[in-house]
């Protein structure tokens, strides 16, 4: 049975991996060959979501045309010496085949169990793992104790914060963004600096207190104790994913003879 589709997978294989998807603009072309943009989007579509940010989509879509380019070289050369008709190759052929079928049945699965209402069912009945004492603050950060007193006094006056920040603040990663720290918990901050962010309540001032870094003053803008969903949303569809395909697995084998 093998050796039948072997040489039924022999005529047509060349011909079957020429024809990627062939919609939408050219991207690239290999001795006249054209990679189209509709085979970029369909690689990305299987890669996890942390290439496709828009930060980092246009340098991946680069890297996928890149690998298709590759692709059709060394598809191109593998048909040219005839490898699908070795039997060892068009074996490896199949079995991918198979592979990548099984992996198509369980994506199509988790895409169909994964939906937003399982999505916040799963969080709630785990909320538990993600309960955190945040504090969110900004900060201003300078060399010495004088320079805080009087970035304190123009505080005190009625300057904004967040103009300040930009103003005066050394910290180059959060004066641009007005001081703003975001969300945190204790352990990410220098003890000092965590402490006094901790201890002061909401909408207070704290400061000056001094750290290695130099002369803070903190602005505390908010306090919670758990990270709601939507900040955790990956972990959460990620941490479903992989029990629905164990869910799934098994359902089939209990529905299934199998015998070793």
């Amino acid at each position: 049975m093998l050796l039948l589709l072997l040489g039924l997978a022999r005529a047509a294989e060349c011909d079957d991996l020429a024809h990627v998807p062939e919609d939408g603009g050219v991207v690239a072309t290999v001795d006249g060959v054209a990679v189209h943009q509709s085979a970029v989007t369909a690689r990305m579509a299987s890669l996890p979501a942390a290439f496709l940010t828009p930060d980092h989509r246009a340098d991946t879509e680069a890297k996928v045309v890149d690998q298709l380019v590759l692709e059709e070289l060394l598809v191109a050369e593998a048909c040219r010496r005839e490898l699908p008709a070795r039997a060892d190759v068009g074996a490896r052929l199949i079995f991918a085949r198979r592979e990548a079928l099984g992996s198509a049945l369980l994506d199509d699965e988790v895409a169909r169990r994964t939906t937003p209402e399982a999505i916040a069912v799963w969080y709630t009945a785990h909320q538990a793992q993600f309960a955190r004492v945040q504090v969110k603050a900004s900060h201003i950060l300078v060399k010495t104790r004088a320079e805080a007193l009087a970035v304190k006094r123009r505080l005190d006056g009625g300057a904004d914060f967040a103009t300040l920040a930009r103003e005066v603040s050394v910290d180059v990663g959060s004066a641009p963004d007005g001081g703003e720290l975001g969300w945190f918990e204790k352990n990410r901050m220098v003890p000092e600096f965590a402490e006094a962010a901790f201890s002061g309540a909401e909408g207070a001032l704290v400061g000056p207190v001094e750290t290695k870094f130099g002369w803070h003053l903190i602005r505390v803008e908010g306090r919670r104790d758990a990270i709601p969903l939507e900040e955790v949303h990956d972990r959460v569809v990620s941490a479903i994913e992989d029990e629905v395909t164990e869910r799934f697995v098994a359902e089939l084998r209990a529905a299934h003879t199998v015998v070793r």
